[in-house]
């Protein structure tokens, strides 16, 4: 537990399958067990405020296809929505990734995420084009494109980069079939680090591995055939 959260990073299976001594399997099911208790903590909490909201793509690069853009093949869409606290302070954040980008998928992931009479700022994508039906608040922008986007909605696009470079950097590859698990746990972490609410400085850090610990107290008995069978993939998102 302390490995996992107390680095920013987090730990691989291979890592802790080193540190600890045990096999591989072993590892990759006491990290997932953790990430479950990550996941179900952080599914209670909802956004408030103004929230930025922006979809990126997750995964490797298939030859012959494009690699960036809405056009991207053999990659997961993940929606990021991240409170904005001030011009340059983040408040609250969650990620999850999605079937789609078309608008029917993304209403009902900003619903259960965000606040109603939220104020929700966007692109000017058409899927999100019902926002305002909702109860927000919609805050569409006409996208400045490259570097000028990621200056334009730099709150959401860090977190989104920030992602990337950990899948990268402490996983090397993504698990597509556990894709939700890694944002949640990557949110849960975020949101549990220094954080700044109602002008006061809240020092959660030092205390967050406590936090783990009650979150895997309270929450639901994880067995290896449990979590082999839960994967998350793009055809039960749509038929849920």
């Amino acid at each position: 537990m302390y490995l996992i959260s107390a680095n920013k990073q987090g730990i691989s299976g291979k890592s802790l399958a080193k540190h600890l001594g045990c096999s591989l399997p072993t590892a990759w099911h006491l990290l997932h067990k953790l990430r479950h208790a990550m996941q179900e903590r952080d599914a209670a909490y909802q956004l408030a405020g103004l929230v930025e909201v922006d979809e990126a793509y997750v995964g490797g690069i298939a030859a012959g296809v494009g690699t960036r853009g809405r056009s991207t093949k053999h990659k997961t869409p993940v929606v990021a929505m991240v409170e904005k606290r001030g011009d340059n302070l983040t408040g609250y954040m969650s990620m999850r990734p999605v079937a789609d980008v078309r608008s029917a998928t993304l209403m009902k992931v900003l619903v259960a995420k965000i606040k109603p009479g939220a104020e929700v700022r966007t692109d000017a994508l058409a899927s999100y084009g019902p926002v305002a039906t909702h109860g927000f608040t919609h805050l569409p922008e006409i996208s400045l494109g490259g570097k000028r986007s990621a200056i334009q909605f730099k709150l959401v696009h860090r977190q989104i980069s920030n992602l990337k470079s950990w899948l990268l950097g402490t996983h090397r590859n993504t698990c597509r079939r556990h894709l939700d698990l890694y944002t949640a746990e990557y949110s849960w972490r975020t949101n549990r680090r220094d954080r700044y609410h109602d002008g006061k400085t809240d020092n959660q850090e030092q205390s967050i591995t406590d936090r783990l610990l009650t979150a895997m107290v309270v929450g639901k008995h994880w067995t290896w055939k449990r979590i082999r069978k839960q994967r998350w993939t793009r055809k039960k998102l749509r038929a849920a």
